[in-house]
C-alpha cells in the first residue's frame, strides 16, 4: 500500500513490510493496523510504520512505543 506521508513523501508500507523481518501474519497485522489508521485520519511517516514494526517484531515492548507516538504527536 503506498500513500503520502504528511510531507508528500511516497511512502510504501508494503515493501518497508516486505523488507522486514516479520512473518507473513505479523505483516498483515501491521498492514491492518495502518490502513486502519489511515482510515481514522493518521498519516504516516517512514518512522512511524518503522516503530511499528519494531513493536509487532518485539524489538520494543508496548510502553516504548506508547511514549515514542506520545512524543511524535507532541
Amino acid at each position: 500500500m503506498a500513500g503520502a506521508t504528511a510531507d508528500n513523501e511516497q511512502l510504501d508500507i508494503a515493501e518497508l513490510l516486505e523488507r522486514s523481518d516479520l512473518s507473513a501474519v505479523d505483516q498483515r497485522r501491521v498492514h491492518n493496523a495502518s490502513v486502519n489508521s489511515m482510515i481514522d485520519g493518521w498519516t504516516p511517516t517512514r518512522q512511524s510504520v518503522l516503530r511499528l514494526i519494531d513493536f509487532a517484531a518485539g524489538r520494543i515492548d508496548a510502553d516504548e512505543y506508547k511514549r515514542w507516538v506520545l512524543d511524535a504527536r507532541a
